[in-house]
């Protein structure tokens, strides 16, 4: 990772500000009228860890042209609604194989087309997110089928014993793809059969994408339930070998 002198406002891994070497650097995008990291009223919290595990992270609107990626090791699409274009999917793509992080996070119900402008990013590696719902009469939070928890990760999930994932639509996934995120047995879909898959991975090149069904496990309301926390921290902090 490069070693440069950043603004004042950026954190690092000493928690000091000033030119010390970057931990990690963040871009979460809002170019396709993602949700915004800087809404203090849904993303606050989010904000306030990401400093203090000494990741600096910025909001931009920019063109997702490659070399304004290679500055970053994670890019986040948090509900994309406006389609990509065709070089940003390729310039996207070559950021994969260069060793950066990719993380896509959609919605239930396939709200505001979320779901298929995901699928022009995700598909070609093999993950598919669906227009469905997904409920849980049995594993869900204030009797709400539809705020779901769920036991069931990847072993990489070290230390994650249960997650609150509401409002989340499920994954169809191929032969290459790593689940990260089951439901739980009593998980049920309004199109799918069993095993609903919530969230996903996928090596590509040096890199990885990561897709998940839900957009508001990262919350102000979510993050601090149960484990979601930490599985933050598995998504920001344990990225592979440095760039």
């Amino acid at each position: 990772m490069p070693i440069e002198c950043i603004q004042p406002t950026s954190y690092h891994i000493d928690g000091k500000r000033g030119c010390s070497r970057v931990v990690r650097k963040l871009l979460w995008d809002v170019r396709h009228r993602e949700f915004s990291l800087s809404d203090h009223y849904y993303f606050s919290k989010l904000a306030t860890y990401l400093k203090e595990w000494g990741i600096n992270f910025e909001e931009r609107e920019e063109q997702l042209a490659f070399k304004f990626l290679s500055a970053f090791d994670i890019l986040v699409l948090c509900y994309p609604e406006e389609p990509f274009s065709p070089r940003e999917k390729a310039d996207i793509k070559r950021f994969m194989e260069a060793g950066g992080r990719v993380i896509v996070t959609a919605y239930y119900r396939c709200s505001d087309r979320v779901a298929g402008i995901c699928n022009t990013l995700t598909e070609e590696w093999g993950i598919k997110f669906r227009d469905d719902e997904v409920i849980d009469p049995l594993h869900c939070m204030d009797n709400d089928p539809l705020l779901i928890t769920t036991s069931k990760f990847s072993p990489g999930l070290k230390g994650v014993s249960q997650i609150f994932f509401p409002c989340s639509a499920s994954l169809e996934i191929g032969e290459e793809v790593e689940v990260l995120i089951l439901g739980e047995e009593s998980a049920l879909s309004d199109i799918a059969g069993s095993n609903i898959i919530l969230g996903a991975s996928r090596s590509i090149g040096k890199g990885e994408l990561i897709a998940l069904g839900t957009s508001v496990f990262w919350d102000n309301f979510a993050i601090e339930k149960l484990d979601n926390l930490k599985l933050c921290e598995y998504l920001f902090r344990s990225i592979g070998p440095e760039r």
